[in-house]
C-alpha cells in the first residue's frame, strides 16, 4: 500500500496524516488525533476547514431537526424581555475576534493621522510632515508627530565605507539577521518572559502597533526615497534579499524601538529592564546595517520615527499626558561628517528623540480625546491585565 503526503503509511497497517488536521492509526483499533490549529481554521468562522465537517453538521441540523427542533421559534436561544444590547458598547469586544478588533483599532489609529509628502519639484529641504490629532476636547487639532528631510546622495556616499566595515561582523551576527526579518518579537520575549499563551492580548495590541508603524515608515519611505547601500555600490553584497522600499527611515528600527517601549510601559518595567528593552531595539536596528541594508542613518531617523511614534500611541492608549513629536533634517548633515560618530547610540530607558544627528525634539500636545479611541483604549486595558502580578 502507498500513499502519497501528507498521509503516510508507516508499517504494520499503521499510516498518519500529518496535515492541518493530524491524527495516527497505530493497527488493532488504536488511534490518535490531534488538533492544534485555531478554531477558525478548523471552519467555524466562516474560513476554509475541513470539508468532512460541513457534511458531518449538515447531517447533524436534519437530525436534530427532525427529533428536537421541529419548531424553530419555539427554540428561539433570545430570553422573552432581553433587549438588544448597546450600540458600539466596547465592553464586548473580548467577544470579536482577534483580525477584527485590530481592524478597528487601526482604523481609529491611522484616521488620528495625516501624511503631507514634500511633493516633487519642490526644494530639497522641504520636509515630509506626519500630522496627529492633538485636540482633547471636541474639535480636532492637528500637530506635527514627525518631520524629516532626506540627506544628500553624498551623504550616502560617504556612509559607504562605514556598512562595508560592518560586513566583517556578518558570520558572527548571521541567525540574528534571518532570524529577525521577521518581526522580532521573539528577542524582546527573552527578556521578559513573554509567552504566547499568557501574554496574548499583548502580542495582539503589539501587532497592531506594528502594523500602524509599517503603515507609516513606508509612506516616509515613499515620500523621502533614499538609496539602499548597494545600489551605490555592487560589493557590498547583501546577505539576504533587499526589500523592494527605499533605505531611510529604516522600518526595524521604527518598529523595534516602538516594541521596546510598549512593552516597557504594559510590563510597568523598572529602569535598568527599560534600558534592556532598548538595547534589544539598538541591536536589531544594527544588525540591519551589518546585513548591508541600511545605512547607520537610516536608523537615527527610525529611531526617531519610533519613539515620536510610541510617544503618541501611549496618550492615545491614556497611558501619557501628553505626547511629544521628533524631527530629523537631514538635509542639513554635513556629508565630510558622514564616517564620524556615525552609529546610533544605546539611549537611557527613555525615548531619545532630541538625541542623534539632526535629530531634535519637537513640541508637546495634550492627549487626544479618549471617545476617539475606545478600541485601542480596551486593548490595552486587556494587554495590561496580563501582567498584574
Amino acid at each position: 500500500m502507498s500513499f502519497t503526503a501528507p498521509l503516510a503509511y508507516t508499517g504494520a497497517n499503521a499510516y498518519a496524516y500529518t496535515g492541518a488536521n493530524a491524527y495516527a492509526y497505530t493497527g488493532a483499533n488504536a488511534y490518535a488525533y490531534a488538533y492544534g490549529a485555531p478554531m477558525e481554521a478548523y471552519g467555524f468562522d466562516g474560513l476554509p476547514g475541513n470539508p468532512m465537517l460541513a457534511v458531518a453538521l449538515g447531517e447533524a441540523h436534519r437530525a436534530l431537526r427532525r427529533d428536537v427542533y421541529t419548531d424553530p421559534v419555539a427554540s428561539d436561544r433570545w430570553l422573552p424581555g432581553r433587549p438588544l444590547q448597546r450600540r458600539d458598547d466596547v465592553a464586548h469586544i473580548g467577544r470579536l475576534g482577534a483580525q477584527v478588533r485590530q481592524s478597528m483599532a487601526q482604523l481609529e489609529l491611522l484616521g488620528a493621522l495625516q501624511f503631507e509628502p514634500p511633493g516633487d519639484g519642490v526644494p530639497e529641504g522641504t520636509p515630509a510632515v506626519l500630522w496627529a490629532d492633538g485636540g482633547a476636547g471636541g474639535e480636532r487639532h492637528f500637530a506635527q508627530l514627525v518631520r524629516m528631510t532626506r540627506p544628500s546622495l553624498d551623504y550616502f556616499r560617504n556612509q559607504l565605507p562605514v556598512v562595508d566595515a560592518q560586513g566583517g561582523i556578518r558570520d558572527a551576527r548571521l541567525a540574528e539577521i534571518l532570524t529577525q526579518v521577521a518581526p522580532p518579537i521573539a528577542q524582546f520575549a527573552s527578556v521578559l518572559n513573554l509567552q504566547a499563551g499568557r501574554h496574548r492580548q499583548t502580542l495582539e495590541l503589539l501587532n497592531l502597533a506594528l502594523q500602524c508603524t509599517y503603515a507609516v515608515t513606508m509612506r516616509f519611505k515613499l515620500a523621502l526615497s533614499c538609496p539602499r547601500p548597494s545600489e551605490l555600490s555592487a560589493a557590498l553584497m547583501p546577505c539576504i534579499e533587499v526589500p523592494a522600499h527605499a533605505a531611510l527611515p529604516a522600518g526595524h528600527a521604527a518598529e523595534a524601538h516602538v516594541t521596546a517601549t510598549l512593552l516597557g510601559a504594559l510590563a510597568g518595567a523598572d529602569d535598568p529592564l527599560r534600558r534592556g528593552l532598548r538595547r534589544v531595539a539598538h541591536r536589531i536596528a544594527e544588525n540591519r546595517v551589518v546585513a548591508g541594508l541600511h545605512y547607520p542613518i537610516d536608523n537615527v531617523s527610525g529611531r526617531l520615527l519610533g519613539d515620536a511614534f510610541a510617544s503618541y500611541l501611549l496618550a492615545a492608549c491614556g497611558q501619557a499626558a501628553d505626547w511629544h513629536g521628533g524631527e530629523f533634517d537631514g538635509a542639513g548633515l554635513d556629508p565630510a561628517a558622514a564616517g564620524a560618530n556615525v552609529f546610533e547610540a544605546e539611549h537611557a530607558a527613555d525615548d531619545g528623540r532630541a538625541h542623534g544627528v539632526g535629530c531634535s525634539a519637537l513640541s508637546g500636545f495634550a492627549a487626544p480625546a479618549a471617545a476617539r479611541f475606545t478600541v485601542l483604549r480596551a486593548m490595552w486595558a486587556a494587554a495590561q491585565a496580563e501582567w498584574a502580578p
